[in-house]
């Protein structure tokens, strides 16, 4: 399985030679998502950091199930799964989620 490697200060996930952009909130989630491997993170969470991230009160349930899905969708490439804990939140699924690393930027 592939190294996945979240670069902060562009906000993007590296793997597999291919770079995926993520918008802030999406980058957010995915940090909070991979910190927290292997457990799941409450839906309310998820919603606290994209209300955060978005600098925006208000969001609802729904803003957490269309940032998760498009999520999933640009990490698809990278074999990074998001799996649905029903009645509770989400969690990275899989060995691809355990080797993922903090950063992959270069300080030169």
């Amino acid at each position: 399985m592939p190294v996945v490697a979240l670069d902060d200060t562009a906000g993007d996930v590296h793997g597999e030679g291919l770079i995926v952009h993520l918008t802030a909130g999406e980058f957010a989630v995915f940090e909070l998502l991979w910190r927290r491997f292997p457990s799941a993170v409450p839906a309310s969470i998820i919603l606290d950091v994209l209300e955060r991230a978005s600098n925006s009160d208000g969001l609802s349930s729904s803003s957490v199930r269309v940032r998760i899905w498009a999520l999933r969708r640009k990490l698809a490439a990278l074999a990074v799964e998001i799996e649905t804990v029903f009645g509770f939140g989400y969690r990275l699924k899989g060995k691809e989620a355990a080797q993922c690393s903090p950063k992959a930027r270069s300080d030169g």
